[in-house]
Order: C-alpha cells, then sequence, then structure tokens
C-alpha cells in the first residue's frame, strides 16, 4: 500500500499536487494477489481514504459472483432471466407470456427505487411503501399484496444468482388482502 505524491501543470506556470494511491492484497476468494490504482486524487485525505476502500476491494472481491448496484440492475436482470424461460415448443414448462407481463407491471410502481442500492431496500422500507400506494388509492391491499410478493421475488433471485448472502425480506409477513372478520361463536341453540 502505497501514497505518492506528484506535481502536475494545470494550466502554464501553475502546477498542483496530486495524490496517487497503490494498493495489493491477497483476495480471500481466489487466494491470488490483487492489485487496484488511483490516479489524480486531489487531497491527502481522500487519497487515504480510497486507499482503505481499495484494500477492502482487494481483499473482499468474489469474482464468482454477480454484482448489481443498484434495484434496477436487479430488475432488469430478473425479467431478463424469465424472459430466457418462456413457454415455448423447446421449453413446454416454462412461465405464460402473460405471467411475464404480470411481473413487468407490478414492478414498474417501483420506479422510485431504481438507483436505490440493494443494502437500502428494507423490511420497513417495503412496508411504508405499499402502504403509500394504498393511501394514495392508487393500488388496493391485494394489488400490493401482489407487488410485495414480486418484491420477494426479485431478492430470491439475487439470492440464488449469488449476488446477496441473506434475503432482506425473509421475515417480512404476508399482507393480507382482506379485512379478517373474528369468527362468530354459536351459542347453543344454534
Amino acid at each position: 500500500m502505497a501514497i505518492r505524491d506528484y506535481k502536475k501543470e494545470v494550466s502554464p506556470g501553475v502546477f498542483k499536487t496530486f495524490y496517487k494511491v497503490q494498493v495489493e492484497a491477497i483476495n480471500e476468494y481466489s487466494g491470488k494477489r490483487v492489485q487496484r490504482k488511483r490516479e489524480s486524487i486531489p487531497s491527502l485525505p481522500k487519497a487515504r481514504r480510497l486507499e482503505h476502500d481499495l484494500w477492502i476491494e482487494c481483499k473482499k472481491f468474489c469474482p464468482e459472483k454477480v454484482h448489481f448496484k443498484n434495484w434496477s440492475e436487479l430488475k432488469l436482470a430478473y425479467l431478463s432471466d424469465i424472459e430466457e424461460n418462456i413457454r415455448s415448443q423447446s421449453n413446454p414448462d416454462g412461465f405464460a407470456p402473460q405471467t411475464l407481463e404480470k411481473k413487468k407491471y407490478r414492478l414498474i410502481h417501483l420506479g422510485k427505487w431504481d438507483k436505490l442500492s440493494l443494502e437500502l431496500i428494507t423490511p420497513k422500507l417495503v412496508r411504508e411503501c405499499l402502504d403509500e400506494f394504498e393511501k394514495s388509492g392508487k393500488h388496493s391491499r391485494a394489488n400490493t399484496a401482489e407487488i410485495q410478493k414480486e418484491i420477494k421475488a426479485v431478492f430470491s433471485f439475487a439470492l440464488d444468482c449469488g449476488a446477496i448472502s441473506h434475503h432482506p425480506l425473509q421475515r417480512l409477513k404476508r399482507r393480507k388482502s382482506g379485512a379478517v372478520r373474528p369468527k362468530k361463536r354459536l351459542t347453543p341453540e344454534e
């Protein structure tokens, strides 16, 4: 690990100090030595933070895993996986085309999540978002229950791909689609 400073001419006769960070570590997954470099870092504190981040990246990066940066990438991968498994002559056990359309329709309502990192999607966020849909009157309870099932299916797909180590919505309870009424007790005469 090294941080080196160097002077660079930014305009005629004006030199500015920049930093170059070079890091190497033994990767935990592959057992190989991994190097990372970055140049043109404007300040020493930023260079020190970047040095630490690059070292973690070298040490912890698992090349075999699929990495999704945000919800949008995961959603697109999920839908393309389903599109590959559409029912046809060669694949009679695949998904019906209507199923794909329903899944797309349910996930299109979560457009505001597209740039959201996967770590930020929690059961609380899902509940708040679905409650907001219901309060706005755009969706019924049954529709939000279907959207929740689709969100959980997307995270199950990510778990199967190896993109995440655990299912963040595993303990999220199913939304009941109707009001549950207590049963009437029968009187002895009935």
